[in-house]
C-alpha cells in the first residue's frame, strides 16, 4: 500500500517537470524507495520523504548540455560600401565581367528601380538598382540583410552582399568571391 501511494505521489509531482529534470527525479525517487523499503518507517514518513526528495529534485537546477545553451549571436561583419556618389546600371556591372541573365520583378523590393539576376565566376549574383546610395541604404539594406540571413528571416541562396554606388549586389557565397567584380564596377 505505501509503495503504491508513493508511486502515485511521485508521478503527480514529476508530471509538471521538464524532461531535462527527469534524470534527477528518477535518481531521487529510486533512492527514496530503496530507503523506504529497507527501513521500518511508517507510511506517513515514507510519503513525506519521497515527496520532499522528489520536489527538491524537481526544483534543483540541473546542468544543461552544451548544445542546449543559447549562444550569443555573432557580431555581424561590416558591409562593404563603396563609391557613394556614383550611379550605375546593370550594364555597368556587366562591363565589369558579370553575365546578365534575366530581369526580375522589383515589386517586392521597395525603392528598387530594377533587379537583375546573373553570374560571376560560376556564382549567382543579384544586382538591385536604386536611385542613389542613400536610397539603397535606407530602403534596400534591411531587405538585403534579410535575404542573406544576416537578420532572422527567409534566407535565399545568397550569403553576402555589398553596396557599390546605388547598387546592392548579393553574392551567392562569400563576398570575396565577388570582390574583383565589385572592384571593376565603374573602372
Amino acid at each position: 500500500m505505501s509503495i503504491t501511494l508513493l508511486a502515485f505521489l511521485t508521478v503527480a509531482v514529476a508530471v509538471g517537470c521538464s524532461s531535462s529534470d527527469q534524470g534527477a527525479i528518477d535518481k531521487a525517487v529510486s533512492a527514496t524507495v530503496a530507503a523506504a523499503i529497507s527501513a521500518t518507517s511508517t507510511t506517513k514518513s515514507i510519503i513525506s520523504t519521497a515527496v520532499a526528495a522528489t520536489a527538491t529534485a524537481a526544483i534543483t537546477p540541473t546542468a544543461k548540455p552544451a548544445a542546449a545553451v543559447a549562444k550569443a549571436a555573432p557580431a555581424l561583419d561590416a558591409i562593404q560600401m563603396t563609391l557613394p556618389d556614383s550611379v550605375f546600371t546593370a550594364d555597368d556591372v556587366a562591363a565589369a565581367g558579370w553575365k546578365k541573365s534575366k530581369e526580375l520583378s522589383s515589386k517586392t523590393l521597395p525603392g528598387a528601380t530594377s533587379v537583375w539576376y546573373g553570374f560571376y565566376q560560376q556564382r549567382d549574383v543579384e544586382v538591385r538598382v536604386y536611385e542613389s546610395q542613400d536610397e539603397a541604404i535606407s530602403v534596400g539594406q534591411e531587405l538585403a540583410d534579410l535575404h542573406t540571413g544576416r537578420i532572422s528571416g527567409p534566407r535565399t541562396s545568397y550569403l553576402s552582399y555589398a553596396i557599390v554606388g546605388n547598387l546592392i549586389l548579393l553574392c551567392e557565397k562569400k563576398i570575396e568571391d565577388c570582390q574583383s567584380l565589385l572592384d571593376g564596377i565603374g573602372q
